[in-house]
């Protein structure tokens, strides 16, 4: 069965420092999964419980200023992996139309010329 998905998402290396904000947390740094206008995933060396929210800024690519949301924690899943043995989903909860638009305009740019392995949907 296929999955459905709400929004485009690419597959790419970002740069991200996020920190646990409930329950309170210090910083962690982490490169992204993928990323969509709805949320990213990215991989950790702990696990994360679903609904922990998290602040986040994001660097995009040849763009000085990141992207700052804050995003819950929606699924975990464990990998064969001791450095980052976990994945985990993130759902933007906050995050400016600006950097929204900016996420959409960078997917979308990202998206031109790959090939289906790069580009899929996510929720």
């Amino acid at each position: 069965m296929k999955e459905q998905r709400k929004s485009i998402r690419v597959n790419d290396s970002l740069k991200i420092n996020y920190k646990v904000i409930s329950p309170p947390d210090g910083w962690g740094n982490a490169i992204t999964i993928n990323i969509s206008k709805g949320g990213i995933a990215l991989p950790t060396d702990h696990t994360l419980l679903p609904g922990v929210v998290l602040e986040l800024k994001i660097d995009l690519l040849n763009d000085t200023d990141p992207i700052n949301a804050t995003a819950e924690v929606v699924w975990v899943k464990k990998k064969d992996d001791t450095i980052t043995p976990y994945i985990i989903g993130l759902k933007f909860l906050n995050i400016s139309l600006r950097d929204r638009d900016r996420i959409y305009y960078y997917i979308s740019k990202k998206s031109e010329g790959k090939d289906n392995n790069d580009i899929g949907w996510v929720e």
